[in-house]
């Protein structure tokens, strides 16, 4: 069987009055539709770096500096 690949894209509002404080994305797979027995995680996309997980990892969590970025980092929770 071939891999499902799921993304989950956001962007800032463009008419936003100041910059976001914090962000947080969540989004549940429909177990009705996807065996979540089988789930693992893939590579995580993050503009234009990207954070390569070992096969089969099933649960994930860090806090990742883009490459020169200084003036934030980004806290990655997968499960």
């Amino acid at each position: 069987m071939a891999p499902l690949t799921y993304s989950v894209g956001f962007e800032n509002e463009p008419t936003a009055s100041l910059p976001a404080v914090a962000v947080v994305v969540t989004d549940q797979l429909d177990p009705a539709k996807v065996d979540l027995t089988t789930v693992s995680l893939g590579t995580i996309s993050i503009g234009s770096s990207m954070v390569t997980l070992p096969a089969g990892t099933t649960n994930y969590a860090t806090t990742y500096a883009p490459p020169g970025v200084t003036s934030y980092v980004v806290r990655i929770q997968a499960v």
